[in-house]
């Protein structure tokens, strides 16, 4: 079963290769890509959504069906991700790829420090502007201040959520 190759797009803690290899160990880097039409935001964790003008920084790896199989557990497939087939530009060309997007009710939350850390590994392991990570955590915290966020509190490597100050009897 694994045999089978296929592109993967990464864009958030699958950037980091050390991380990536033991998470599948099959798997192996391609060349950074870039996804048009989209924009990387955080719901907690990273997350990729449509939006008109928008560029994601990623990468390319090349993976088996037995690694698809373990990102599918690492990201919580079909429950907390699905696969999504897009397609990326390379300096080789554009490619089909698959990548994961986040299921259910959009919601947002800042990432944990430990969980940026990851991602920005990544985006050093790739040579990608890191000023694009940070764009993406500046604008989730633009869009909480908008929504009134009252408090977050990280709790380390778990998902944040926003409380909301609009009926939030605790606040």
């Amino acid at each position: 079963m694994s045999s089978i190759i296929h592109p993967y797009f990464a864009y958030g803690s699958n950037l980091n290769r050390s991380d990536m290899q033991a998470r599948c160990p099959d798997a192996r880097p391609g060349t950074t890509a870039r996804l048009q039409g989209w924009r990387l935001t955080f719901r907690g964790v990273a997350d990729i959504e449509p939006a008109e003008g928008g560029t994601v920084d990623g990468a390319l790896w090349t993976v088996t069906t037995a690694d698809i199989l373990r990102l599918d557990r690492y990201e919580g497939a079909p429950s907390n991700y699905h696969q999504r087939i897009v397609e990326v530009e390379t300096d080789h060309g554009v490619r089909e790829a698959m990548t994961y997007v986040m299921t259910g009710e959009p919601y947002l939350g800042l990432p944990s420090a430990w969980y940026l850390d990851r991602i920005e590994t990544g985006f050093r392991d790739w040579e990608l502007p890191l000023s694009a990570l940070r764009r993406a955590v500046e604008e989730t915290r633009d869009e909480l201040d908008g929504l009134g966020v009252v408090r977050y509190d990280p709790d380390g490597r778990k998902r944040m959520r926003a409380i909301l100050a609009a009926g939030d009897e605790r606040s």
